[in-house]
């Protein structure tokens, strides 16, 4: 079994010289993480941060159940299905801004080469 993948997107104002993530958000991550892997959902999974120009990546659980080796940030993962919900959202997202219509024919999209089955 592959890990599974879990985005938690965390925002939070950036802060000059603060240690990345700070304490509080640690033991918060920390602590959801620990009840997360013990509803036995998941063997594993990745965790992002983004704050201005830095970043921080870190792994709770095992990337295969019993392996010991908990996940990094070179850990692949199966994505699966997932990528219906991104596209999803930035479709929502163009339509928003009027770029498309959802009424708008896929044909009109797609470069000419490309034909709808």
């Amino acid at each position: 079994m592959i890990a599974t993948i879990a985005v938690l997107p965390l925002l939070f104002p950036q802060e000059a010289e603060a240690p990345f993530p700070n304490l509080v958000e640690q033991i918060q991550l920390d602590t959801w993480a620990k009840v997360l892997l013990e509803t036995d959902a998941l063997p594993g999974f990745s965790v992002g941060m983004l704050r201005g120009d830095r970043r921080w990546i870190g792994g709770y659980g095992e990337t295969y159940p019993g392996s010991g080796i908990a996940p990094n940030h070179l850990t692949r993962y199966e994505i699966g299905s997932v990528t219906k919900v991104f596209t999803g959202l930035l479709l929502a997202e163009m339509v928003e801004r009027g770029e498309v219509e959802l009424s708008q024919p896929i044909e009109d999209l797609l470069p000419a080469a490309f034909q709808v089955p």
